[in-house]
């Protein structure tokens, strides 16, 4: 169970692509800061992703991760960086005082889990737990609120929070008008978080 009070969160992510991982990353980012959870993120290299969160005023730190040791072709040397890479990131999270730490993928979750251990932190964060931060209310009653404010059926919220729901022709036009709703997007950010490949 995460607290309930503000808390202090690292966001580590390998990779500076702003791709799904990234867009999903800055999407978590801004539902912990809607939270008002104090947000900071760790990267293995600079980019668009780093440009956005500096954008929503998250400190970032960039530990100059090579590409090739996450994502590139195997050598047999891959680990290499690696090793150096885990005590820059327990660097990281030592400075921010010991905040609980949030891999992204699974490469970052290898060197996360190394790292954490030798600051000294708390790792694998529960994506649930999360969703339950973010949102600050339960499921159901977060979607007959919004439903109410837009004059909607719940049913109609509920089903652009599916995956069955985000295939359809108009999901995309749907999200896009129900965005200005705080509430919505937290719901929206929970989703994404649950289905990564959304």
């Amino acid at each position: 169970m995460l607290p309930t009070t503000a808390m202090q969160i690292l966001l580590f992510e390998c990779c500076g692509d702003l791709g799904d991982a990234g867009r999903f990353l800055v999407d978590l980012a801004g539902g912990l800061l809607a939270r008002a959870w104090a947000v900071t993120a760790v990267l293995g290299e600079e980019g668009r992703l780093a440009e956005v969160l500096r954008r929503w005023k998250v400190p970032v730190t960039v530990i100059s991760l090579p590409r090739w040791a996450y994502g590139g072709p195997a050598t047999r040397w891959s680990w290499s960086p690696g090793v150096v890479a885990a005590p820059r990131l327990a660097g990281a999270l030592r400075r921010v005082g010991r905040p609980l730490l949030y891999a992204n993928g699974a490469a970052s979750a290898l060197l996360g889990t190394v790292a954490a251990r030798l600051a000294g932190v708390l790792t694998g964060i529960d994506r649930d737990e999360l969703c339950k931060a973010i949102r600050k209310m339960p499921t159901e009653n977060a979607k007959a609120e919004i439903a109410h404010s837009i004059g909607v059926k719940p049913q109609f919220i509920g089903r652009l929070l599916t995956r069955d729901g985000a295939g359809d022709d108009s999901w995309a036009d749907n999200v896009a008008r129900l965005l200005h709703n705080r509430m919505f997007r937290r719901l929206l950010t929970c989703f994404f978080i649950s289905n990564p490949r959304i």
